[in-house]
């Protein structure tokens, strides 16, 4: 399943990405501008829809490129000197800018509600059905997430507990893909305060903390994952005007 990937996942990847752009009083905008993690930075530029348009390595140069034509994206990555490097990846997006399908080593279909909210994905089509998750919503906050095998069993379980005291205010995606991408739909409204994961024979938990910038926007996420009482901390910063 694609929750985050245990504590990194939520910190890091299994992320790619786009956060959509925030507004604060006095209309002060604001967009992500760095996310560092484990020595690594990443720096990111967007469009004025609030979809992000390339990620550059802070250290390398290396940079992706992020681009729609109509109902196509493509994602490319290039080294410093501006050389394609490996194959571009390719999803299908809809009038809103959504990735309904993308098409790589494997194809995954995504489903949304009314509201903009990811309910399904689906890993393959058909009788090549290979799994699906499900995502359950209440109060504009993910509450559980249930992932199938192609036959139908259950392989996992995740459970979602909320400060309801704070808001997701920069809108950064929790739920599916990396911490910028907003084109997988709308994220959830208040921050995680803990994850429980259960395979079905052992359970799991992370844990989540926050600090935040003068504005009030994320500065740091830090998760602690549990059996392993392993600490993932990372560190965001914003461009605003």
């Amino acid at each position: 399943m694609k929750i985050f990937n245990k504590s990194i996942g939520l910190l890091a990847v299994t992320i790619l990405f786009t956060m959509a752009s925030c507004k604060k009083e006095k209309q002060l905008s604001c967009s992500m501008k760095s996310f560092s993690i484990g020595g690594f930075t990443a720096l990111y530029e967007f469009d004025a829809n609030g979809y992000a348009t390339k990620r550059t390595d802070s250290i390398t140069g290396d940079y992706l490129l992020i681009s729609a034509s109509g109902s196509l994206l493509t994602k490319q990555n290039y080294d410093a000197a501006g050389a394609a490097t490996g194959l571009p990846k390719y999803s299908v997006i809809n009038a809103e800018g959504l990735i309904l399908r993308e098409v790589n080593f494997d194809t995954i279909f995504f489903t949304y509600n009314s509201q903009g909210q990811m309910i399904k994905s689906t890993k393959g089509s058909g009788a090549h059905v290979t799994g699906w998750t499900i995502y359950n919503w209440a109060d504009e906050n993910v509450t559980s997430t249930i992932t199938y095998n192609g036959g139908g069993s259950i392989t996992r379980t995740s459970n979602f507990d909320y400060y309801t005291n704070k808001l997701n205010k920069g809108g950064i995606n929790f739920i599916y893909g990396f911490l910028t991408d907003a084109r997988y739909g709308k994220t959830i409204k208040n921050l995680i305060r803990q994850i429980e994961d259960s395979d079905g024979t052992s359970v799991s938990t992370s844990s989540f903390s926050y600090t935040f910038d003068s504005n009030g926007y994320l500065a740091n996420i830090s998760s602690l994952y549990q059996p392993a009482n392993t600490l993932v901390s990372a560190d965001l910063t914003y461009a605003c005007n």
